[in-house]
């Protein structure tokens, strides 16, 4: 959470590791991070772009969103 802190808003590309009820597990390549992230409509292995909402260093959270 603390390389992103400051970033919210940005856009990030990342590719889907597996789809789940409630969204998809992500993962990002710069920087490396993987998530998962409600509202992923997307099939594994496909490159989605995503738009970081939140970066909580406090708890070490980090909330993502289809850009």
């Amino acid at each position: 959470a603390a390389v992103l802190r400051g970033r919210e808003g940005e856009g990030f590309d990342a590719v889907v590791l597996r789809r789940r009820e409630n969204g998809g597990r992500v993962a990002l390549t710069v920087p490396p991070l993987e998530t998962t992230v409600a509202g992923v409509d997307a099939e594994s292995g496909a490159t989605i772009r995503l738009r970081l909402v939140a970066a909580d260093v406090a708890s070490g959270t980090v909330e993502f969103a289809p850009a």
